[in-house]
């Protein structure tokens, strides 16, 4: 449910001893470390201890759920740009400028935004957003167990009531989320049976681990 069962000090203190005592360290990330995934962090803190790294780039999730449902976070016809934004700072008096996200001809896409979900619709169309903006909210995606679910910014609480959303899932805002009922039939969905290779392996990919070889 997004909180961390160890302390981002602790993980970077065993990062660095691990390092120091000659061993190979591999930090796995579900998506994208750089993108709200405190791999700066980490990376700074390895840094300044003096150990050299790769970093390895991955597909973050705001990317990789869009595109398991046939939305292009970009659209020549309907959106110049895409724009992630952290949801956990959605609160009334958060940080967040409405009116400049609003106004964007851009693709919209909240992370950690589920339990926000009123306040990133409020704070969009009390700023001039079209309440009949579509929207999806994808949960779980890239995995087996995806879903999804469409609406608009003006009805989305509405028929949330009495569904349950889980984490991890995106909120994509924009014109492109129409592109899903479109394509929806032709995308081919990840198969029932599929073995995820990372969990093979004994890894959940979405729980951070360190693993020390």
């Amino acid at each position: 449910e997004g909180k961390h069962s160890v302390s981002q000090e602790t993980i970077q203190s065993l990062l660095i001893e691990a390092a120091n005592q000659g061993k190979q360290v591999v930090r796995l990330k579900g998506g994208d470390p750089f993108i709200f995934g405190r791999g700066a962090e980490e990376a700074e803190a390895l840094a300044k201890a003096g150990i050299t790294f790769e970093v390895i780039a991955g597909v973050t999730a705001g990317i990789g759920a869009a595109a398991g449902f046939g939305i292009p976070l970009t659209s020549r016809n309907e959106a110049q740009s895409t724009t992630l934004i952290t949801g956990h700072q959605c609160e009334k008096n958060g940080k967040h400028n409405w009116k400049a996200l609003a106004e964007l001809d851009s693709t919209l896409v909240f992370y950690m935004g589920v339990k926000n979900i009123s306040e990133i619709v409020s704070g969009l169309i009390k700023n001039g957003k079209s309440s009949s903006t579509p929207l999806a909210i994808v949960q779980n995606g890239t995995m087996v167990s995806q879903q999804i679910f469409i609406s608009t910014l003006e009805n989305v609480e509405k028929e949330l009531e009495g569904i349950t959303l889980k984490t991890p899932a995106v909120i994509i805002i924009g014109e492109v989320v129409n592109h899903h009922q479109r394509l929806q039939k032709y995308v081919t969905s990840i198969p029932a049976d599929y073995v995820d290779p990372v969990g093979d392996f004994g890894f959940d990919i979405w729980k951070n681990e360190v693993v020390v070889a």
